[in-house]
């Protein structure tokens, strides 16, 4: 009575809560604590292992005879030793292990892998000289995810400005049944969180038969959901406009497209490109949000690290630095276009460096 239990998606969270005084305890099957718990010396062991848990492993129901190669492989595994051997070499070779394969309980080999883990284990956590050097050996998963965080923002960020530019346009400008449909997809696109979205995307649409893969998934879940935040941004400079320019080209004798393509839309991309630039900035930080989907980004690459180092805050540091260091040049590169758009700090015979191609 009267006990909390909680639940963690990294068994290594649950172990560092109870060193930090913010659990009691955490109960998990003995493989786990024997690799995540019993190495670390600010937790102990209450007791031996009690209970049973069996591991299985899944398969497609359209591939029945996988099912029998991996049972007749396991099988034969158990009678020639060498699941036991396997086993014994980790550590992992306990009284039920051995009752379950009807095999004598000592292990067959001495437990050189899972002491080979143990001492580096203990190197870790001898100063910031030895995480160091455990750090250098995650490069090229930080690097890999470095790349996939800017393909998919950026991608990502080019579906959201272009659908956001046209719903832009239908809510504003756009005949029954547009405006309501643009106006429908904005409030709801916007009033769910992300990561729900996200996860109806991946996990959800393959019930209605419609399968993505996790790159495709993650770029349309973030674009479709920024495309809702860019449209309003679109408006608000669209309508910042004065009505008078529309009807001073219309004058000149242009029509309601031209009007908009040479007098309007230049205009209002100059208003809303820094709102725009923080969109950017945003998505790129919300991109973290595709490690739900299996993708190994930075945040990913960061989950990894830590649950293989026992260590969350020297990746975090380094992941979020790099984080920083991804998003300054686009920064820049918004700046020196605010400055190359901008009317007045250019003389009256200068033309703008950044040429649009929509019209003077």
């Amino acid at each position: 009575p009267h006990v909390q239990v909680k639940s963690y998606a990294e068994e290594i969270n649950a172990y560092n809560d109870v060193a930090n005084c913010r659990l009691y305890g955490v109960l998990l099957d003995y493989p786990i604590a024997k690799y995540y718990a019993a190495p670390n010396p600010a937790l102990e062991f209450t007791g031996p292992p009690f209970g049973k848990i069996t591991y299985g492993i899944a398969v497609s129901r359209s591939r029945p005879e996988l099912v029998q190669q991996i049972n007749a492989a396991l099988a034969e595994m158990v009678k020639c030793g060498e699941l036991r051997d396997i086993l014994s070499r980790w550590g992992l070779w306990t009284p039920t292990m051995a009752d379950a394969l009807h095999q004598q309980a000592e292990p067959s080999l001495p437990d050189t892998e899972y002491r080979a883990f143990a001492a580096q284990f203990e190197e870790e956590q001898g100063g910031i000289v030895g995480r160091l050097r455990k750090y250098a050996v995650y490069w090229p998963v930080i690097l890999q995810g470095c790349v996939l965080t800017l393909e998919i923002s950026v991608l990502s960020m080019a579906l959201a400005i272009g659908l956001g530019f046209l719903l832009a346009l239908m809510r504003v400008y756009g005949p029954f049944p547009l405006k309501p449909i643009a106006i429908l997809y904005i409030e709801i696109v916007r009033g769910t969180p992300l990561l729900v979205q996200l996860l109806i995307l991946f996990y959800g649409l393959p019930h209605v038969g419609i399968k993505l893969d996790p790159f495709l998934a993650g770029m349309l879940g973030l674009g479709l959901n920024y495309a809702a935040y860019e449209a309003e941004n679109y408006r608000a400079g669209l309508l910042a406009i004065p009505k008078g320019q529309m009807e001073a080209a219309r004058a000149l004798g242009m029509t309601h497209f031209q009007g908009l393509r040479h007098v309007v839309v230049p205009q209002a991309f100059r208003l809303v490109l820094p709102p725009v630039t923080n969109d950017f900035i945003s998505l790129l930080k919300d991109s973290s949000l595709v490690s739900a989907v299996t993708l190994i980004d930075l945040t990913g690459a960061y989950t990894r690290i830590a649950t293989q180092t026992f260590d969350y805050f020297g990746p975090g540091l380094l992941i979020a630095a790099i984080y920083l260091l991804i998003g300054l040049p686009f920064v820049r590169l918004t700046g020196w276009l605010e400055k190359s758009l901008s009317t007045d700090r250019r003389t009256p015979d200068q033309k703008p460096s950044f040429w649009l191609g929509l019209g003077a």
